[in-house]
């Protein structure tokens, strides 16, 4: 999204180099439409797909913003709120050559999502390098549009062929050097965790697919039809939101006048808790899931972001080594939880749509939570205390499991997800 488009004399949507992004945050509160545009560019539809009318509204580049939402919910089959944020876009100044070329683009890009499900290589590539030079005229659109299909294949479950070009890609950023080294090492970190998640899909697939959200293949009683108390276990890889989604299960109960005994899996003990209405057990590892569960919850965020994010708390290495075994192992324990779960709550919803994760992880455990109760809860949520003085001997607060320095600001997100791009970037492949 060039300062200038070539055709004519409209200001583009780009504001800062390709090789920049948004940061750890989905919508920082700066650089708004740099982080829409990269998720754009990165093919990453539902999380772009979240950010609501409110949250863009009183950005100075709001019109631009709106079309690339207006783009992604047509990916993602959401027509009414794809036309909705067109017209807001035109409304809010985007000019209509932009608003025309974003638009033709994701219709570009689902003809080329075709193709590749005909087994029309060639026409694919064309059409995701048509998807990108669209919008982005001035850009690497070889190397873009190979990560672009890349991300549609994976989606697809076209795992075998979007690790095939992976490799591709890889060679040929490794050809590319006389373009933007910084993009080259931005791009080459995600194929790189992209890379991992791939192979842990691949041991998997296709049951963790299915497994999401209520299709884990457990019976799934009524909590009305279980006898006390009802298991719920707030799974998910670390850093990846499962505190969140834990406190967020503990004030329902709470809300809803449910007796609810709330541990840390280490110290989980319920024989001693066992008139208790509700127990809810946080946890990360699958040898942690000792104990049978009447419920699932967990949760999904960018590899990358996640990584970052242990960077930052101290409990991961920078080094690319290090780097690369953590993506491979963490891919496989979301592709775990991903099998078993009955509500995946999403990081971007959890940051941009707090009160609808609130409602999704209320619907998974049979408790009633009217649009106030939501509000309500997400507004706590956001104001959960660390205190030092609540710390136990695990190094978090004891009622929400809340560690000291446990939140970001958007410029520590900035940084470790860079420095976490460029070692994956020297990883062996």
């Amino acid at each position: 999204m060039n300062a200038r488009a070539e055709t004519g004399n409209e200001e583009g949507l780009r504001q800062v180099p390709a090789a920049q992004d948004g940061g750890g945050e989905v919508f920082p509160s700066a650089g708004l439409l740099e982080a829409c545009r990269t998720k754009w560019q990165y093919g990453n539809w539902a999380e772009l797909a979240t950010l609501s009318e409110e949250r863009m509204q009183a950005d100075p580049d709001r019109g631009k913003v709106a079309i690339l939402v207006a783009a992604a919910h047509s990916q993602c089959g959401d027509m009414p709120q794809a036309r909705r944020f067109s017209r807001k876009a035109l409304e809010w100044g985007c000019s209509r050559e932009i608003a025309a070329r974003v638009l033709i683009s994701a219709a570009t890009n689902s003809i080329a999502c075709v193709a590749d499900a005909l087994g029309e290589e060639q026409a694919a590539r064309a059409h995701f390098e048509e998807t990108i030079g669209l919008v982005e005229p001035r850009a690497d659109a070889v190397l873009l549009a190979q990560t672009l299909r890349i991300r549609q294949l994976a989606l697809a479950g076209s795992l075998q062929q979007a690790a095939k070009l992976i490799d591709e890609q890889l060679r040929e950023a490794n050809r590319n050097q006389d373009n933007s080294q910084g993009c080259i090492v931005s791009l080459t970190g995600n194929i790189r965790a992209l890379q991992a998640e791939l192979r842990a899909m691949q041991r998997r697939s296709p049951k963790s697919v299915a497994g999401r959200n209520g299709e884990s293949g457990r019976p799934r009683l009524p909590r009305d039809q279980v006898a006390p108390p009802f298991v719920i276990a707030a799974a998910g890889v670390p850093r990846s939101g499962s505190t969140w989604v834990y406190n967020a299960a503990r004030l329902l109960c709470e809300k809803a006048g449910l007796r609810c005994y709330a541990e840390w899996c280490e110290d989980y003990q319920p024989d001693r808790h066992a008139d208790y209405d509700v127990h809810l057990v946080k946890l990360h590892n699958m040898e942690e899931f000792s104990f049978p569960a009447h419920r699932v919850l967990s949760t999904r965020r960018d590899l990358v972001e996640r990584l970052a994010s242990l960077v930052r708390m101290g409990w991961l290495k920078e080094d690319p080594v290090s780097l690369q075994r953590a993506a491979e192992s963490h891919s496989e324990l979301a592709e775990y939880w991903a099998e078993r779960t009955d509500n995946e709550t999403l990081y971007s919803d959890i940051m941009e749509r707090p009160e609808k994760a609130v409602k999704d992880i209320a619907r998974a455990m049979d408790i009633p939570c009217p649009d106030k109760t939501a509000t309500d809860i997400s507004r706590q949520l956001a104001r959960l205390p660390v205190p030092a003085e609540t710390e136990n001997q695990r190094g978090h607060d004891s009622q929400t499991l809340l560690h000291p320095n446990h939140r970001a600001t958007v410029d520590q997100r900035d940084k470790y997800i860079a420095a976490v791009r460029a070692a994956l970037s020297k990883a062996p492949g």
